[in-house]
């Protein structure tokens, strides 16, 4: 399985409608952890990068706290 095909299979489950009342960054957390778990991500490979993430899940990266 490609790192695309990867990465769909995780975060798929984040684009149904969630009803645990978790916030959206441990739904995050909590789909890669399962991942990992799994086997999908194993020793070495990288994680994908925060503009990835927005790009592959429902979530927008957060403003930024000013100065």
């Amino acid at each position: 399985m490609n790192a695309e095909a990867r990465h769909i299979e995780v975060f798929e489950n984040l684009y149904q409608q969630d009803r645990s009342g978790l916030p959206k960054y441990q739904r995050l957390c909590n789909a890669m952890l399962e991942a990992i778990k799994r086997g999908l991500w194993r020793p070495g490979d990288r994680l994908p990068a925060e503009e990835e993430l927005t790009a592959l899940t429902p979530f927008s990266r957060g403003a930024p706290r000013a100065s």
